[in-house]
């Protein structure tokens, strides 16, 4: 029996190493990508952002549609959204980090909760990939080991944290850059969940960091949407105003 016990201990130890060996790792690859984008100091400091989007959405059908809109992003919690419904009418969407509206036209309503929960799970994905926050104790990081896409040898890790689905962010080996992230996702729209992947390229430098400057998401394995990104510009703080009811 005590030699049973004796193994034991040594398969536990075995194990917590390599679980250790395994968060060493991951960690490792996310400090890389930081200081790849520009270190954590510039990249903690530029809470705002604001920029164009331009470029395609897909339909359900497969077909497509031409599309563009203006995002202004503080973090953690608070995102405004203006562009055009399919038939042309101004349309804004705002979160403040608690409530929500959507104005199509002259008509503004509040988001209903499975809008809301959308909108946080939205900004939690935007927390994530701004990489800083994963230093914090509350994220688990997990090494994925290594994969290839596209011609891309990539170095995966996944994040989880409490009431959060988990997401996996593969980054790039040679630049440490992070090329594609898969995670489940909420729509917008129709509320549903789906599985949602994102490629990122294209990293121009923005007031000293590194932003990709073009993405394509898909929904269940299909495209979804497919957008260059223009007019960036990061800054430590935005108008409050920018996220009140529109």
């Amino acid at each position: 029996m005590w030699r049973f016990g004796i193994v034991w201990c040594a398969v536990m130890l075995m194990v917590t190493a390599e679980r250790s060996a395994a968060e060493d790792q991951a960690h490792s690859i996310v400090a890389k990508a930081i200081e790849a984008q520009g270190g954590s100091e510039a990249l903690a400091r530029q809470k705002g952002a604001s920029y164009t989007q331009s470029g395609t959405v897909y339909g359900k059908d497969g077909t497509q549609r031409p599309a563009s809109a203006r995002l202004a992003i503080l973090l953690p919690d608070k995102v405004r959204y203006e562009s055009h419904t399919s038939d042309g009418l101004p349309l804004i969407s705002v979160f403040d980090g608690k409530r929500g509206w959507v104005k199509k036209g002259n008509q503004t309503e509040e988001m209903k909760p499975a809008q809301l929960a959308a909108q946080e799970e939205l900004m939690y994905l935007l927390r994530v990939v701004d990489l800083v926050p994963l230093q914090d104790p509350n994220f688990t990081l997990t090494d994925l080991g290594e994969s290839a896409v596209d011609g891309h040898t990539l170095l995966g890790v996944k994040v989880s944290s409490s009431g959060h689905p988990d997401i996996q962010l593969f980054f790039d080996r040679d630049s440490g850059l992070l090329y594609k992230l898969t995670t489940r996702s909420t729509d917008l729209q129709s509320g549903q969940q789906y599985d949602r992947e994102e490629l990122t390229w294209d990293y121009r430098d923005v007031g000293g960091i590194k932003l990709a400057m073009y993405f394509k998401i898909f929904q269940n394995g299909k495209p979804r949407v497919e957008m260059r990104l223009s007019d960036f510009k990061c800054t430590e703080q935005l108008d409050e105003r920018l996220f009140t009811k529109p």
